[in-house]
Parts: C-alpha cells; structure tokens; sequence
C-alpha cells in the first residue's frame, strides 16, 4: 500500500510540473500578448522602429529559443538606419539562456 501511497505522489508531482511548465511556455511565447504590450508601451517607438520590425525581431529571439532558428541575425531599420537588433553580447547571451531553457 505504501507503494502505491509512493507512485501516486510521483504521479500527482510530475502532472503539477508538467502543466506548470506547458502554461509557462504557452505564455512565454504568445505573440499576441508581446505585440499588445509593445502597443501599450509604444515601444518601437520609444526605440525607433517600426511596429513590424519590432515584431519582426521578437519572432526571430522567440523561434531561436524554441530552436526554430540557429541564430537571432536580423536586420531592421531602427531610427533610420539599416542594423543588426542584437550584438555580439546580447547573442551570446541568448545562447546561454537558449541552452538553460532548453535543457530545464
């Protein structure tokens, strides 16, 4: 009896994880809720860029950290200048970050 006490406590933790971890990554990557948040900040333009280039590149950090793309490289217009959105830094960086989230 005590076994079976044991293998449901198991069951019971991995289904809490499970769903906590599906909804975390069901919010994480909502492009609905990034473009309504840049629209009630009025981010790009607080950065100069447009409204597209700035989902443009949202997309692109999003599909690298589901490993839909190999690298973050975009190119968009940003106070009127063509230019890489994330440097050597922030690039390195996300591979950190890709790696942790990937392999939690």
């Amino acid at each position: 009896m005590k076994g079976y006490k044991f293998l449901s406590a198991i069951a019971g933790l991995a289904l809490f994880l499970s769903l906590l971890l599906t909804s975390i990554d069901l919010l994480c990557f909502n492009r609905s809720f990034f473009r309504l948040q840049y629209s009630i900040n009025h981010t790009a333009e607080s950065i100069g860029m447009s409204e597209d280039g700035l989902m443009n590149a949202t997309n692109t950090l999003l599909d690298y950290m589901q490993g839909k793309r190999e690298d973050i490289k975009v190119v968009e217009n940003v106070n009127g200048s063509e230019r890489e959105i994330f440097d050597e830094r922030e690039t390195l960086h996300m591979v950190d970050v890709k790696n942790l989230y990937l392999n939690a």
